[in-house]
């Protein structure tokens, strides 16, 4: 029996958490933005995809780069809710009585 010539596979890429979750940011975004599909996304398939592009909006500093990350990706909003969730308004300061 001869053993598999292992010598030209490809190794596996090696990403980091964030680089990770960019890249299955960027499929999430193909996903929703693919024109021709034998059977089109159901809504609980294009939320679970919003869900992972959400996920990267912890790597971005606020609300105004993640909008500009989805724009990048080709998306035209960003649902507010997941917006809101990743960056919560700041609370209102108490006023001093004067």
């Amino acid at each position: 029996m001869q053993k598999k010539l292992t010598g030209k596979r490809p190794r596996p890429t090696v990403r980091t958490p964030a680089e990770q979750r960019k890249h299955r940011a960027e499929q999430a975004a193909r996903a929703i933005l693919a024109p021709l599909r034998l059977y089109p996304l159901t809504d609980h398939q294009r939320a679970a995809n919003w869900e992972r592009i959400a996920r990267c909006f912890s790597d971005l500093p606020d609300a105004d780069a993640a909008t500009s990350f989805a724009h990048k990706l080709g998306l035209r909003t960003v649902p507010a809710h997941l917006l809101d969730a990743a960056f919560p308004p700041a609370p209102p300061s108490p006023e001093v009585p004067a």
